[in-house]
């Protein structure tokens, strides 16, 4: 199913997808990831594998064909990315490679609200928690007038020459672009009514994915569409701390109080008042440590260090399994 890498792992069968999983927890990963190409039967045996070991499944079915949401919720699949594979449970004729008759039956500037609390009211019963990823798809709506707040972090990451190359080669495939950006207000349609339905919507960007993804302001980014989306600045927040805390069983962090990690963005306005003011930071505390941003800037890695580390890592990767 085409050739492994550092980055993805092509499966077909069930001895190898519990290898994989178990090369997986062994390097130390928390959760385990399927892509929707995954056949269901090979879905399955990951997450009784991930099990074993006591990690959970994540999934992102952009690209599924024959999986949709409740299917993989069912398999016991609990996370969902990009609020992915509710659309193809929403219309079962459709998918990414549909043909463009399919695709102009969907009200798309428009969701179909009752469709997906149907969707939503499933997913709930299994707790699926979804990370929309709203900013991966919103960039890519608006390509050519996307995001970009000027502030010293842009300017910044516009430094790191690789990451901007690679956008801007991304960003010459517009059509393919433009498939995933005019899911935009479904994808945060979903997010809402989820949300209002009693189910778990945590913040996420998917950063550097897509294109435009800026690194660290994605997140701020997210938090201002979690508003347009209809959440409250405050609901916003929490699903950027407290509740993705929570949703990840990590009690050291999310919240402010003792026995606490005492990681601290403090900023100089109020983001209850106005969602954007986020992005207002004084200075940041992490572990007990006070840092500005000028000391942060200081401590980035070079291109060449990032190189170097590129290099280990593949290295190390190669180490652990055959390319085929």
């Amino acid at each position: 199913m085409g050739r492994k890498s550092p980055w993805n792992i092509n499966i077909d069968n069930a001895a190898a997808a519990r290898t994989e999983v178990k090369r997986q927890v062994n390097a130390g990963a928390d959760f385990i990831k399927v892509y929707g190409l995954l056949p269901s039967d090979i879905m399955k045996v990951v997450v009784e594998e991930a099990k074993r070991y006591g990690k959970e499944v994540s999934c992102d079915l952009i690209h599924s064909k024959e999986v949709n949401a409740i299917e993989a919720a069912a398999l016991g699949i609990r996370w969902n990315e990009h609020a992915s594979g509710i659309i193809q449970a929403m219309y079962p004729e459709w998918n990414m490679g549909a043909n463009q008759e399919i695709w102009d039956e969907i009200t798309w500037p428009k969701p179909d609200h009752e469709k997906i609390k149907a969707v939503c009211s499933e997913m709930i019963q299994y707790g699926v928690v979804i990370c929309p990823t709203m900013t991966l798809f919103d960039q890519m709506n608006h390509l050519h007038d996307y995001w970009k707040p000027e502030n010293d972090v842009i300017e910044k990451i516009y430094e790191n020459i690789s990451l901007i190359n690679q956008w801007k080669v991304l960003a010459q495939y517009e059509a393919a672009l433009t498939q995933m950006g005019i899911q935009a207000n479904f994808n945060k349609a979903i997010a809402k009514v989820y949300f209002d339905m009693g189910g778990t919507v945590v913040a996420g960007t998917d950063t550097p994915a897509g294109v435009w993804t800026f690194p660290g302001m994605a997140l701020h980014r997210e938090l201002e569409l979690f508003v347009e989306a209809g959440f409250s600045e405050l609901e916003a927040i929490r699903a950027a701390t407290c509740v993705a805390a929570e949703a990840m069983n990590q009690s050291d962090i999310g919240h402010i109080e003792a026995g606490r990690a005492a990681d601290l963005v403090i900023l100089n306005s109020n983001p209850l008042e106005n969602i954007q003011n986020t992005k207002d930071i004084d200075f940041i505390i992490k572990g007990g440590n006070v840092y500005t941003q000028t000391e942060i800037f200081e401590n980035i890695p070079t291109e060449a260090e990032n190189q170097k580390k590129l290099e280990e890592f593949i290295e190390r990767f190669n180490e652990t399994v055959t390319i085929v």
